[in-house]
């Protein structure tokens, strides 16, 4: 696709137009994916999958205020790739507004609701008071991807898989039924394993 209609596709996808938003992103999936299998070489298909859906979901949160398009996806999935490695060697990537938004809506949640399961084992954060549950959830999601935090806001919410689904796909078009379920697993685990960590750093025997 040459760049005058990569651009023209850009601005019917800006428009709200669900078929062109699909087709944007699915263009968009091609020309993102070499440029994170080159940054992360060496990673395993999954991580790069994961760069690349977290890129887009970071595209569409900031549509509407994007004047270049392709500079803007290229900025992002660096910065994804970036964070893939801070984390791979356990170092902490810094959290933008729209995530700490996020993180604050999941733990107004929790904190309204009393509702922490999200596939958690009650014993990981049993005999801790609330205040300090909250507290090591908050620096857990930190280390979770864009996406993996949009799906623990909708699993608190006792949305139902096949809704989650259909949600997640309208903002990553290339997300397979199966990808979903890997990728949905791998974010209970990797939230556990978060959990886990901040405890230990904490002085909280497991």
């Amino acid at each position: 696709m040459q760049e005058t209609e990569f651009v023209e596709l850009f601005k019917k996808a800006k428009n709200g137009d669900q078929k062109d938003l699909n087709k944007f992103f699915q263009v968009l999936y091609v020309r993102i994916r070499p440029i994170a299998r080159h940054n992360l070489y060496g990673y395993g298909v999954e991580d790069i999958e994961d760069v690349i859906q977290d890129t887009i979901v970071g595209f569409l949160k900031k549509i509407h205020r994007i004047k270049d398009p392709k500079n803007y996806a290229i900025t992002i999935c660096h910065n994804k790739c970036n964070e893939k490695h801070r984390k791979k060697y356990r170092k902490s990537a810094p959290v933008n507004s729209i995530d700490a938004q996020k993180i604050d809506e999941i733990l107004t949640y929790i904190s309204n609701t009393g509702n922490i399961s999200y596939g958690i084992e009650d014993s990981i954060l049993a005999g801790i008071d609330r205040k300090n549950q909250l507290v090591i959830i908050k620096e857990s999601l930190k280390h979770l991807s864009d996406y993996c935090r949009e799906f623990t806001l909708l699993t608190l919410k006792n949305t139902e898989l096949k809704e989650i689904l259909a949600i997640l796909k309208n903002m990553i078009p290339n997300l397979t039924d199966t990808n979903f379920y890997t990728r949905n697993h791998r974010c209970r685990e990797d939230l556990i394993t978060e959990i886990r960590n901040r405890k230990k750093m904490e002085g909280i025997l497991s």
